[in-house]
């Protein structure tokens, strides 16, 4: 009874608050130990450390300025360090997307080119050894999401194909490219905007969750400045929760140069 109740409080143990911990307690992390893939670019590498595990990078540039081609290369630089990478490409179909990911895995020493017979253009094409290899060491170690075969790619179709990458294949590195070519429900532009600053969010949380890096292309609106090729976060598509939300955001750009015979270029920059 009643005067039994002292004795089970002095026994009592506390459970722990759910939902809330004690940050002394929290772990330092070791930066040099969390998992990441770099992009085999010196001065970008040393700028972020590379791209961790657990974060989103968000790449905006003009249309043109090589943002598929990066990023095609910064996959290509996971697999060679070890990584598996899975790919959402809405603007390149399976063959296109080969293609491109191939002329760049085989570099110029293992290109060829045949004309093409109707227009006399020259095609660039991969040494057939080459190609072989190629497909050997991407085996089961880059994975594409099919347009195919997902008649809607809206982003609850993307990030379960992502989560079965991630869980049966243990893909770790990811690339949506790009945000426009998601099939969202909403079409007025207020709706719009609200729907992909969520799926961001849905991103950003499913890298956390899964300790996975995403990389995910975004286009830019027309420069707020006025001035070409002068992009800031706030002339991203859509809203402006779309770069708060990412751990990463780069801009990709050209600026003026002269070649070696002095005549006026444009090069990508960072």
């Amino acid at each position: 009874g009643i005067r039994n109740l002292p004795n089970i409080l002095c026994g009592a143990v506390e459970l722990p608050a759910y939902g809330i911990l004690d940050l002394s307690q929290v772990e330092q992390r070791d930066l040099t130990k969390v998992p990441r893939t770099l992009s085999g670019f010196d001065r970008l590498d040393g700028s972020i450390g590379g791209f961790f595990a657990g974060e989103l990078s968000v790449w905006t540039g003009k249309r043109g300025m090589g943002k598929s081609t990066l990023l095609s290369q910064i996959l290509l630089e996971a697999i060679g360090q070890g990584h598996v990478v899975c790919a959402y490409s809405g603007e390149l179909d399976k063959a296109q997307f080969r293609e491109w990911a191939y002329l760049q895995a085989a570099g110029p020493d293992h290109i060829g080119y045949r004309d093409d017979p109707l227009t006399g253009k020259r095609l660039p094409t991969v040494d057939p050894d080459a190609d072989r290899q190629i497909s050997d060491w991407l085996f089961e170690r880059f994975w594409l999401f099919d347009l195919e075969r997902n008649t809607r790619h809206d982003p609850d179709a993307i990030l379960s194909q992502f989560a079965y990458a991630r869980m049966r294949y243990g893909a770790d590195v990811f690339l949506v490219d790009n945000i426009m070519s998601v099939d969202f429900d909403s079409k007025r532009d207020a709706d719009f905007n609200r729907v992909q600053s969520q799926f961001t969010q849905t991103l950003a949380a499913f890298c956390k969750r899964q300790h996975v890096h995403i990389h995910l292309v975004v286009h830019p609106r027309k420069s707020t400045s006025g001035k070409p090729g002068d992009i800031t976060a706030d002339d991203v598509h859509g809203s402006g929760d779309i770069t708060n939300r990412a751990d990463n955001v780069f801009f990709l750009t050209t600026h003026a140069s002269v070649d070696s015979q002095g005549n006026p270029e444009q090069k990508p920059i960072l």
